[in-house]
């Protein structure tokens, strides 16, 4: 089980990242008028995508991957 949820977890991210860079675009976020903060939301989800797939493996639950998930989207939004 916790193989598939790393599998899981990893077509996850590799599905974000389909969406936001590929042909499929997230018409939610196309459709965001202001360019600049299109952006910010892309990048968003483009590292949350990178850390459900660096960090698949030491996820046990969903629960965890659902907390990371919401701790990489809080992060993205400090400033640097």
């Amino acid at each position: 089980m916790r193989r598939l949820l790393a599998d899981t977890l990893g077509f996850a991210g590799c599905k974000m990242i389909r969406r936001i860079v590929g042909m499929a675009k997230v018409a939610e976020i196309t459709h965001i008028p202001d360019a600049q903060l299109r952006a910010q939301i892309e990048l968003r989800c483009l590292h949350c995508a990178e850390v459900l797939l660096v960090q698949r493996a030491a996820l046990t639950d969903i629960g965890q991957a659902t907390l990371l998930a919401r701790e990489t989207l809080r992060a993205a939004n400090t400033p640097r």
